[in-house]
């Protein structure tokens, strides 16, 4: 995988263990993209990237638990 690549999948640690998600631009602003059962019942994400940045993650997530997906909004691209 190029670096590029991996600054691009996000790597999350929390209470229920491991997982990734995908860091993208949408509509001009960073997300990360993910699944809701990833992030259900974890107190505070923590998150980096597979090339070593840290990912500062806010406390707010939108979720569509009907589609089992998590949007995590970033202040910049990491």
């Amino acid at each position: 995988m190029t670096n590029e690549g991996k600054s691009a999948i996000g790597a999350f640690q929390g209470s229920n263990g491991n997982a990734t998600g995908l860091i993208a631009l949408f509509k001009d602003k960073p997300f990360i993209f993910t699944n809701v059962h990833v992030v259900a019942g974890i107190d505070k994400i923590k998150a980096g990237t597979y090339s070593g940045d840290e990912i500062e993650v806010p406390d707010v997530v939108y979720l569509a638990k009907e589609h089992d997906i998590a949007i995590i909004p970033l202040k910049k691209i990491p």
